[in-house]
Order: C-alpha cells, then sequence, then structure tokens
C-alpha cells in the first residue's frame, strides 16, 4: 500500500469510490455529495490523500481548509487544530484496517506540518469506524445532529 497525496489523474476513481459507498448502512451521503466539485477542490488544494493499492484506490481522506465544526456547541475553537473528512474505504478493503491507516498516515503529516489536534466527525450508528478511531487516540467533544443523523466530534491530540 502506498499512500500519497491524490493527483488531478486520480479524480474520477476517487469520486467512483465516494459514490460505491453510497446507500452502505454507515453513510449519510447523497448523490450530490461528496462529488466531482469537492474531489476538484481537495485535489487542488493539496488536501486529498489516498492509499494506493497498485492502480486501485483503497481509501480516501480529505484535509480541510477550514474547521467546519467549531460551530458545533461544545467544540472548542483553537489554534493547530486541522479537520479531517471524506474519509472512505473501497468495498473490497474493508475489515483489514484501511481507515486507520490512512487516518493515521494523515495524522503524521498534519503533526509533521505544525497541527497539534486533528477532529474528525463520525456517525453515532457507525460503530467500526467509531472503534477505529478511539484505538487511535480519537476522543469524543461534541454530539451533533447534522447531515440527517446523530454525530459525535473526535479529536487526537498529535
Amino acid at each position: 500500500m502506498e499512500f500519497c497525496k491524490a493527483e488531478a489523474s486520480d479524480r474520477d476513481a476517487v469520486v467512483a469510490l465516494w459514490k460505491s459507498v453510497i446507500g452502505d448502512r454507515f453513510c449519510f451521503w447523497d448523490d450530490d455529495y461528496p462529488g466531482e466539485r469537492e474531489a476538484d477542490s481537495d485535489i487542488s488544494s493539496g488536501g486529498l490523500y489516498i492509499l494506493r493499492d497498485g492502480k486501485e484506490i483503497a481509501a480516501t481522506v480529505a484535509v480541510l481548509g477550514h474547521n467546519e465544526y467549531e460551530s458545533v456547541p461544545g467544540v472548542v475553537a483553537r489554534p493547530g487544530v486541522r479537520e479531517i473528512s471524506r474519509i472512505a474505504v473501497s468495498h473490497p478493503y474493508r475489515g483489514h484496517g484501511y481507515g486507520g491507516v490512512i487516518v493515521s498516515c494523515v495524522c503524521k503529516v498534519l503533526r509533521e506540518s505544525g497541527a497539534v489536534t486533528v477532529r474528525l466527525s463520525v456517525a453515532e450508528r457507525n460503530l467500526p469506524a467509531r472503534r477505529t478511531y478511539e484505538k487511535l487516540g480519537f476522543l469524543p467533544v461534541a454530539e451533533a445532529d447534522m447531515y440527517g443523523g446523530h454525530f459525535f466530534i473526535l479529536e487526537k491530540s498529535l
């Protein structure tokens, strides 16, 4: 497996991976989000990372250019916080720890770039992802009803 920044040539495969998870019981995404617009933005900002298995994209994670969860009650705005989103693992790669691998890799990149904390949201009902994030040291700091579901906001000190 290779962890790297996504390039423009990866765009269609990334969008296809995102679309492939829509309808899964833990997924709140729909046909409009995420899509080409988010992929283009993430790639052009240098914030989209992938886990590649040869030519296949096994997983994705995006580093957001803004801190959207700071508007959630209980979430404290402070310097050095980076938020990640659009974490997805392709169906053939699920259940093998690749979600944790890609999140760990992006945390390392963020720490090396000067971030002191990483924040993400996870659906209350997404027990596999919640367990993964907790094993990686993420702790709940707030809860919010958003995107049509109940979510936990988790943070990890780097």
